[in-house]
Parts: structure tokens; C-alpha cells; sequence
């Protein structure tokens, strides 16, 4: 009899230490790291209106104010696939942020700083549609949330006109060319929703091998959606040859249309 009674009790514990074991593994963490990353968010802007200067200790200070919070998360279990990639890519920027206040003082810190804000906020805007942050400091929040917004808006235009603009294939224009000069031109449809007030483009002028043998540049405005835009440039026919252009934009300005 106490032989049974010691399995029975072996066998209520293994059953569970089993159940326990599976309940752990079955745990997600969405709403703790939520949760978490507003009391990093708001133990950094505390801190930062605490700080009377700026300096590679007090970006690093601020920064692991919120990395004290959410660092753990990396390793979770998340239920949203989604957020959970958010959530590592947001720890990782931080991280990346730390590195980039070492730099504090020198040349390139204003400009790795401000990509590093813009990756940030974009990310928080990101995480904040799939879940709203509870922070105490709303107004901190929603100004974080509007620059990564805009952000977002400006890297989605970015990659539209760039994508417009790096397959587009000039061909010689006989009707122009003549003996002493060639013309070349391409017609280009705006394919993009956004109204190109004025575009400029370089034109590498690469030969048979791979060299570049020659700059051309052209450019357009008041380039509307679904226009079409005639680019053209000419080479003296004694001019290095070429087989392929490979094309690029210096700059651009364009606005979304209603």
C-alpha cells in the first residue's frame, strides 16, 4: 500500500511538472513587451527632461533606459509573428543606437543619428498600428508617431520613382542623329501616384566592359501620374561608345495626388 501511494504521488508530480512545462512553452509575451516598451518609453522621456546636456553618455543613458525594459523580449515567444519581427528589429536599432553615441562630437553623428531616429520612429509607428503603446506621455508619443509616419510616406515614395527611373532604356533617335552627332531618347510613362514636380537623373554611360565612359544628365518636372515624359541627351558621334546606361536620381520632389 505505501508502495501505491509513493507511484500515485511520483505520478501526480511528473503530470505536473509536464502541464507546468507546457503552459511555459505555450506562453506568448505580445502584451507584456507592449507593455514594457511604454515604461521604457516613458522612463526616457522623464529622463530626458531631467538632462540639462547633451553627451555620448546621456544618448546612451536615454537609450538604455528603454533596452532595460524590452531587451528580454528578443528571446520570447509572441503570438503576432509580426510584431514579434518588430520587436527584435526595434531592439536592434537601440542597439544600434548605443553604438552611434559613442560617435557623439565627431562629423557623421547628426547624420547616422537622424537615420537612426527615422528607423526608430517608422518601427514604433509600425508596432503602434498592431498595438496600441499605453504610454503615460501621449503627446511624446504621438509626435514620435507622426515623424515615423512621415518617414515611412517617404521612404515608400522613394522606392516608387526609384524603381520608375532605374529600368528606363535610351535608344538612338535616327530621325535627329546626323552624321556628326547621335541622339539618343526614351519615353517614360509615370507609373507612380505621385505628382514629380521636378526629377533630375544621371546617366552613366557604361561600355562593352563595364567601364563608364561617359556622364549624361536630364531632367523633367510637372511630371504627372499616368504622363508620359520624353528624356534625351546627344553624344558626338566621335565620343567614346557605349552599350548601356545605367541610371540614377540626384534629386527629386514630389507629392502624392489627391
Amino acid at each position: 500500500m505505501k508502495k501505491i501511494t509513493i507511484l500515485l504521488l511520483l505520478l501526480i508530480g511528473i503530470v505536473t511538472l509536464s502541464a507546468c512545462t507546457n503552459s511555459n512553452e505555450s506562453k506568448t509575451y505580445d502584451g507584456a513587451f507592449i507593455k514594457s516598451l511604454a515604461k521604457g518609453l516613458d522612463a526616457r522621456w522623464k529622463y530626458i527632461d531631467n538632462e540639462k546636456s547633451d553627451s555620448a553618455s546621456s544618448f546612451k543613458k536615454a537609450i538604455n533606459k528603454e533596452l532595460d525594459e524590452i531587451s528580454e523580449y528578443k528571446d520570447k515567444k509572441f503570438k503576432d509573428s509580426k510584431l514579434q519581427e518588430l520587436a527584435i528589429s526595434y531592439i536592434n536599432e537601440l542597439n544600434n543606437g548605443l553604438e552611434i553615441a559613442k560617435t557623439y562630437g565627431s562629423d557623421s553623428f547628426e547624420t547616422k543619428w537622424d537615420e537612426h531616429i527615422g528607423k526608430r520612429t517608422s518601427l514604433l509607428s509600425a508596432i503602434d498600428k498592431i498595438n496600441s503603446i499605453p504610454v503615460q506621455d501621449k503627446d511624446s508619443l504621438s509626435e514620435l508617431l507622426a515623424q515615423g509616419n512621415e518617414v515611412k510616406d517617404n521612404n515608400a515614395k522613394k522606392e516608387a520613382i526609384e524603381n520608375l527611373v532605374k529600368n528606363i532604356n535610351f535608344t538612338v533617335d535616327n530621325t535627329k542623329s546626323n552624321e556628326y552627332t547621335k541622339y539618343y531618347s526614351a519615353t517614360v510613362e509615370n507609373t507612380t501616384e505621385y505628382l514629380i514636380k521636378d526629377i533630375y537623373l544621371t546617366i552613366n554611360l557604361v561600355n562593352a566592359d563595364g567601364v563608364t565612359v561617359g556622364t549624361q544628365y536630364v531632367s523633367a518636372n510637372n511630371w504627372a501620374p499616368s504622363g508620359k515624359t520624353l528624356f534625351e541627351f546627344s553624344q558626338f558621334k566621335g565620343d567614346n561608345e557605349f552599350t548601356t546606361t545605367q541610371v540614377s536620381i540626384s534629386s527629386f520632389n514630389a507629392e502624392k495626388t489627391e
